[in-house]
């Protein structure tokens, strides 16, 4: 199990025991070793969110969504109230994306009172839940638990149009842009079709721009060639007079 080997390699690159770090969590040596313990026990999402803050990375580190180990501490705090955070934020990232709750249910392949339990906060899933959760939204851990990553649902909604607007490929989005686009509500789609009109706008202003550019740059071309042709006459000219004055 990625975490069990994770915690052991954290834990041991500072020199703790088990016993240390258990003591930093609360719990007993035994419990904590569990987690160690490949297949053993699992924590809550909120002991690994403690874990995760004691041993100063991402819980996605942890759970192996990310091998970076690069987090500025104070942008995951810890939060005391994880089941009111992960509950506002399933139901923002949910609505953001005209998703239902019968939806959600059958993608994480639990019954609807379950799921809807998680936005009410009544009930928090384990650890295996919240990374299908989060692979499902294309976010972090951090983004579901953390209250420094609060965000409207119009914000979520302008980052989702904007992802699929940079996966277009040609006339066609992406794989990756149709994967994330199933099931996004009329509205969404609309609103990614006004970006769409509008960056083809915008390229067709510039495009212009570009062309009136190398238009007058071809007439300046034009005009200096004009130029060239007549200093060459003149050459020539200049020539003749000389060769005409040797000769007297």
């Amino acid at each position: 199990m990625i975490i069990g080997d994770r915690l052991k390699k954290l834990r041991k690159k500072r020199g703790w025991t088990q016993e240390d770090l258990a003591a930093r969590l609360g719990i007993g040596r035994t419990t904590y070793a569990g987690y160690e313990q490949e297949g053993y026990r699992t924590p809550d999402v909120e002991t690994l969110y403690r874990l995760a803050d004691i041993l100063e990375c991402l819980p996605d580190y942890l759970v192996g969504r990310s091998d970076s180990l690069d987090v500025e501490v104070e942008d995951a705090p810890i939060n005391d109230q994880i089941e009111v955070v992960l509950a506002e934020r399933l139901r923002a990232l949910r609505m953001a994306r005209g998703w239902t709750q019968n939806y959600l249910a059958e993608s994480l392949g639990i019954t609807r009172p379950a799921y809807t339990a998680y936005e009410s906060g009544s009930r928090k899933p384990n650890y295996e839940t919240l990374q299908a959760i989060a692979r499902i939204f294309n976010v972090t851990l951090d983004t579901l638990l953390s209250s420094a990553q609060s965000r409207t649902v119009a914000e979520i909604r302008n980052e989702i149009v904007n992802d699929l607007v940079l996966d277009v490929n040609g006339d066609e989005l992406s794989d990756g842009a149709k994967d994330r686009s199933d099931h996004l509500s009329p509205t969404l789609l609309l609103q990614i079709l006004d970006k769409l009109k509008t960056i083809e706008s915008e390229i067709k202003s510039e495009l212009s721009s570009i062309n009136s550019k190398l238009d007058t740059i071809a007439a300046q071309v034009e005009q200096n060639t004009e130029l060239i042709a007549k200093v060459e006459e003149l050459d020539t000219d200049v020539r003749l007079i000389k060769k005409l004055l040797t000769n007297q």
